[in-house]
């Protein structure tokens, strides 16, 4: 018999790179930090034919900051938010961005994106939204280079209200008399921390006035019988200490009230009510 063998060449084409995540929206508590954003790999079907190919991956989002901890390897091309600087060991803060396009080994963008934590911008109540752009710059294979790109939701469930303790339930004063608290009116604080909130007080039947505030605490008056801070509630509440004053109207004698109002956010959202 005769045999004869024909040689089969089989040219590679290039692939599109991937990105594998597990969750297409996640849920982040305003003023809290998302520390996992899902992501569990950048990878290149290509890598089958050559080792530590490189992939350029671009990452956004518009109303929240990107914390990358995971830099060892990664070229830093285009990034908004924070200048370069290149890693250091131990590196002792993560790099902040709104978005950032980097070129790595798909080992070293996976390990990158990994370490990605989110946290909204203050301000801003979301939602928000993740892009991921990943080009493979056409490394083994004919063809042109291909790109593949993702999308991750992130929805903004609203802080809550915060607790106001009132410290000092009643007061007495004389017709025609102003008075200054003396001691800590009310306590006013939020389960997420010191975040900023505003106080807003009014009355009915006397003026309002504070000496002064500190830099930490703004103020705003819109009428005598109403006053809005803004700050830091332990803030607030210090700088109220000693420099609130309540005049009551010409001629008037009662029971008057002071409605103070605590909220996260000033026009939308629930607010904590208490009366003095």
């Amino acid at each position: 018999s005769v045999s004869a063998n024909v040689s089969l060449v089989v040219r590679a084409v290039n692939d599109p790179p991937t990105i594998i995540y597990r969750h297409p929206e996640l849920v982040v508590k305003e003023f809290e930090v998302l520390s996992d954003l899902s992501i569990t790999k950048i990878g290149d079907a290509d890598a089958l034919f050559a080792s530590n190919v490189e992939v350029e991956v671009s990452l956004a989002v518009h109303n929240g900051t990107l914390y990358l901890y995971e830099v060892e390897g990664l070229n830093v091309t285009r990034l908004n938010g924070t200048a370069w600087t290149p890693a250091q060991t131990p590196f002792p803060i993560p790099l902040r961005f709104s978005s950032l396009t980097f070129k790595a080994s798909t080992t070293d963008a996976t390990a990158a994106v990994q370490s990605l934590q989110y946290r909204l911008k203050r301000g801003s109540t979301g939602p928000d939204l993740l892009a991921i752009h990943v080009s493979d710059m056409g490394n083994v294979g004919a063809g042109q280079p291909l790109t593949s790109s993702a999308e991750i939701r992130i929805s903004v469930m609203p802080a809550g209200m915060p607790v106001l303790e009132i410290l000092q339930p009643k007061v007495y004063l004389t017709e025609d008399t102003a008075i200054t608290f003396v001691g800590s009116l009310f306590r006013v604080q939020h389960s997420a921390g010191q975040i900023p909130m505003f106080v807003d007080i009014s009355t009915a039947h006397g003026s309002l006035h504070v000496a002064t505030t500190g830099a930490a605490v703004t103020l705003w008056q819109p009428s005598p019988h109403h006053i809005v801070l803004g700050g830091i509630g332990s803030d607030i509440s210090l700088a109220l200490t000693g420099t609130l004053q309540y005049t009551p109207d010409p001629d008037f004698a009662g029971s008057d009230l002071l409605e103070i109002a605590a909220g996260v956010h000033q026009t939308t959202g629930e607010r904590a009510h208490a009366n003095v």
